[in-house]
């Protein structure tokens, strides 16, 4: 022990720190050997361990004499304290775990977030908190907890029907199944379908910055697959990018600052067991704070911190026209970019059933019997042969089994051949997503209006009577 710790000084307990003459900087103690240079372990035959506990007996017998030459007191008194005064050194404090806010307090946080999440959120929490006050503290029934969960439920079926109002029934229907997730999946969802495709839109993200390593040395066949994967799973970014300006911008940031605020608190603090109601308010809760963010999103006539700021007492008039048009032109926009992002959520979040996972599988199984059934559809001899060639395990009937742990590029061509046949197709475009870029490229080329919006009013618009 005081070969390897301090004896004494500011450091005492601590490892001696010694320099070129082999002098502790701390306690002053100077060694014959370096006390920290690696010793050898002690070996397994029983003949070199006699030589090895000779050797280490020596080391610590010159270490013994060089501390006792220098008059360092060493006894039973003073071996505890600086075993002691090592030990408090050493120690690891165990962190201090803060106490979970519960029922009413929790509520209060909530409600308290700043900036709002999205409008009217502290007065909708403000007669939530008065309700949920009244609930007994365990026993609650589904009927008095909806009750008192009743401004939140409102809000969120006229938030999800405003949704369906302007994106289809679709469209509300994935939410409402992304809503009926679990909390921590919900946060997750959300998180990677709408928060990061917000964020890479407003930094102007590059999806060729995401390439296969070369050290990875992967067949070219395989890296050419992996970039088309990429392209086709980031691709839309791209298009996307160029409409994130001014209106579309400010409601972009808006959203993804509420989002951000929202989902770690979600993640870390907001639990069934936590909340008055349990899980019954937790639905209500969890879905209100969703549903009217991703609203406030697609409403123009929620209007972010910046639009229609007046320049001067003359021009206040024209700043505000200029305004107001600007929010019109783009005010599609965040629909679409909310529809891709719920496109985006249905086709890759793979969140799917136990029924419907056995269906695919089923599926898969149906599909690959009928290919090797086609193959044995053959002339009476040609499959004679060829039923002997599966019975001895030949050719395609002896792929692939062995090392499956690992790339293969002859397997992994011919796993391809047999996907193309069985008419599985790697990588396509989702026709929904083709479909919500489409409108907004029509919608930008004709200022916003779609097709004939640039015409302005004709007389066709106008029936003689009007005159």
């Amino acid at each position: 022990v005081f070969l390897r710790v301090c004896y004494e000084g500011p450091r005492k307990g601590l490892p001696h720190e010694i320099g070129y003459t082999r002098q502790c900087a701390h306690c002053g103690i100077v060694f014959d050997d370096n006390p920290f240079e690696p010793t050898p372990g002690q070996p397994i035959n029983r003949d070199l361990a006699k030589d090895w506990r000779a050797e280490m007996d020596g080391i610590i017998m010159r270490g013994k004499t060089a501390l006792e030459t220098q008059g360092l007191p060493m006894n039973q008194a003073t071996f505890q304290e600086l075993l002691d005064a090592a030990h408090t050194q050493f120690r690891v404090p165990a962190p201090e775990t803060a106490a979970p806010v519960f029922g009413g307090a929790l509520l209060a946080r909530l409600a308290a977030l700043d900036p709002e999440p999205f409008q009217g959120w502290r007065s909708l929490m403000a007669q939530t908190i008065e309700r949920t006050a009244k609930l007994p503290p365990a026993g609650a029934d589904e009927v008095a907890v909806a009750e008192a969960y009743g401004p939140l439920s409102d809000s969120m079926v006229m938030s999800l029907g405003d949704i369906q109002r302007r994106l289809g029934a679709p469209a509300a229907a994935a939410i409402q199944s992304l809503l009926g997730q679990s909390v921590s999946q919900i946060v997750e969802s959300v998180r990677t379908y709408f928060l990061v495709i917000f964020q890479r839109l407003l930094t102007g993200f590059k999806p060729s910055s995401l390439f296969i390593q070369a050290s990875y040395k992967l067949p070219s066949d395989t890296k050419k697959d992996n970039e088309t994967a990429l392209q086709y799973h980031l691709g839309y970014l791209e298009s996307l990018k160029k409409y994130v300006k001014g209106y579309t911008a400010m409601k972009l940031r808006a959203a993804r600052n509420a989002l951000a605020q929202v989902l770690p608190v979600l993640q870390r603090e907001v639990r069934a067991n936590l909340i008055p109601g349990g899980a019954g308010g937790i639905q209500y809760l969890v879905g209100s704070l969703i549903l009217g963010i991703l609203n406030d999103f697609i409403n123009p006539n929620v209007v972010p911190v910046g639009i229609g700021v007046a320049g001067g007492a003359g021009g206040a008039g024209a700043d505000a026209a200029a305004a107001a048009a600007q929010v019109d032109s783009t005010a599609r926009i965040p629909l679409t970019l909310l529809e891709v992002c719920l496109t985006r959520l249905q086709t890759e979040g793979l969140n799917f059933t136990e029924e419907q996972i056995q269906a695919m599988i089923a599926r898969r199984d149906r599909m690959e019997n009928e290919l090797f059934i086609k193959r044995l559809d053959l002339p009476p001899e040609e499959k004679k042969m060829a039923m002997r060639i599966k019975r001895m395990g030949l050719k395609e009937w002896g792929a692939g089994a062995a090392n499956v742990y690992s790339l293969n590029p002859e397997q992994y061509e011919r796993d391809r051949e047999q996907r193309v046949a069985m008419g599985l197709v790697d990588f396509t475009d989702d026709p929904r997503t083709a479909a919500a870029m489409a409108a907004l490229a029509m919608d930008d080329n004709y200022g916003g209006g779609g097709a004939g919006a640039e015409a302005g009013y004709d007389n066709v618009q106008t029936a003689e009577d009007d005159w």
